[in-house]
């Protein structure tokens, strides 16, 4: 049976998934579903001090998750700043992972930032702090309802600096590892001509559309659900 891992992306825990989570775990085919807190977000982020994180912390918080609660047949799936963490993570525990599944993943090239990356292909004009609400409403929430943008915006935290400037590797990416894109065509934090920049990154790919803006975990659970259970 399959198992589902759930890495959310910046600023965001393990609670962005909750709308999704229930759809999976209704499939006769799901064994288990995982939504991390990575170290410093959701009910960890008092844990440590958020800028002694690293993308290190990330990586092995992901694939030691796998080991730690001994998952196999694992749909690896990471939304947005989860890119950069993911490949490696893969890596590490290829063997039980059967796919690696990027929802609007922001993907550096090797030897990049994610920083760098975003501010190379400028579609995206980082938060620069103050009260930032409106632009991360207008980054995460942009096909929500006002009810569910409250909740989203409510919910939202501090973000580990170092992960932003940390340079990334996909060395070890297993070639054969099957991986799915999933483009959101309403995304306004990733544009989509910038997620099909960044999936390049990735050893071919398989390339999916939703009809979604850059959370579709919250906006459309079920719609993504169904995508994600053609891999159970």
């Amino acid at each position: 049976m399959t198992s589902y891992v759930l890495v959310h992306g910046g600023a965001h825990g393990g609670w962005c998934w909750e709308r999704l989570t229930p759809y999976l775990e209704a499939d006769a085919r799901v064994d288990r579903v995982v939504a991390l807190d990575l170290p410093g977000h959701g009910q960890r982020v008092d844990e440590r001090d958020l800028n002694e994180i690293t993308l290190e912390d990330y990586i092995e918080d992901i694939a030691g998750t796998v080991r730690r609660l001994d998952l196999r047949d694992v749909v690896l799936v990471g939304h947005s700043l989860a890119g950069a963490s993911m490949p490696q993570a893969a890596a590490r525990v290829a063997d039980r992972v059967k796919r690696a599944v990027f929802l609007s993943a922001l993907i550096p090239g090797e030897g990049k930032s994610s920083l760098e990356t975003i501010e190379a292909n400028r579609t995206l004009e980082l938060p620069r702090g103050g009260d930032m609400s409106e632009q991360y409403r207008s980054m995460f929430c942009n096909d929500e309802d006002d009810e569910t943008a409250r909740w989203h915006l409510s919910k939202l935290g501090p973000q580990p600096p170092a992960i932003m400037t940390a340079k990334v590797s996909r060395a070890g990416f297993p070639q054969d590892l099957p991986s799915t894109y999933i483009v959101l065509l309403k995304d306004q934090a990733l544009a989509p001509s910038f997620q099909r920049e960044l999936l390049k990154n990735l050893p071919d790919p398989e390339v999916v559309e939703l009809d979604a803006g850059h959370s579709a975990m919250v906006s459309k659970p079920k719609e993504l659900a169904d995508i994600l259970l053609r891999y159970a």
